[in-house]
């Protein structure tokens, strides 16, 4: 009973053996830090409201790669919270440059903060521009889509976003 719960809840898990097909691709492990041990969390803001269940909580901060990749590397990287900041686990953020779209689930990345995620881009600079956007495990859509410029410098190689719930529910 418990592993037919986990595929109705996950189509993707492991335990189906007949999973849809999927262009996702889950990151699960990264080397090193991602985010520099000198660069600070967004500064407290208040969350415009919007017809979406989550909302971007500032701005999108771009900063240097902290691993030993250095400038060989790209990723974009967040956490989601609820209003009271306690993690969001089990959403899928979904981030499309118009070829190629892949997935990551919050909470994969702990060491980010409270429903921390990160989706590596690759291990070079890229000059690209990306769609980043927030469901549900269900594909509800959470948050509006937001734009990603990722600039092929390597003082700006890792973009954060982070989503904060609009109001408890």
């Amino acid at each position: 009973i418990l592993a037919l719960f986990i595929v109705w809840q996950d189509p993707y898990s492991q335990l189906n053996p007949f999973p849809p097909p999927t262009r996702y691709v889950e990151i699960t492990a990264t080397p090193g830090p991602t985010v520099p041990a000198t660069a600070t969390a967004a500064p407290t803001v208040e969350v415009v409201q919007s017809a979406f269940a989550f909302s971007l909580a500032g701005d999108v901060i771009y900063t240097t790669n902290g691993n030993d990749n250095g400038c060989d590397w790209t990723s974009i990287v967040g956490t989601v919270q609820t209003t009271s900041g306690e993690a969001v686990d089990g959403y899928r953020v979904t981030i499309d440059d118009g070829t190629n779209e892949q997935a990551v689930f919050t909470g994969s990345a702990p060491r980010l903060g409270p429903g921390g995620w990160e989706l590596v881009l690759g291990e070079t600079l890229i000059n690209s521009q990306y769609a980043v956007q927030l469901t549900d495990a269900r594909g509800e859509v959470m948050s509006e889509p937001l734009l990603v410029d990722m600039t092929g410098d390597c003082a700006r190689n890792v973009a954060i976003v982070s989503w904060q719930q609009n109001s408890e529910s």
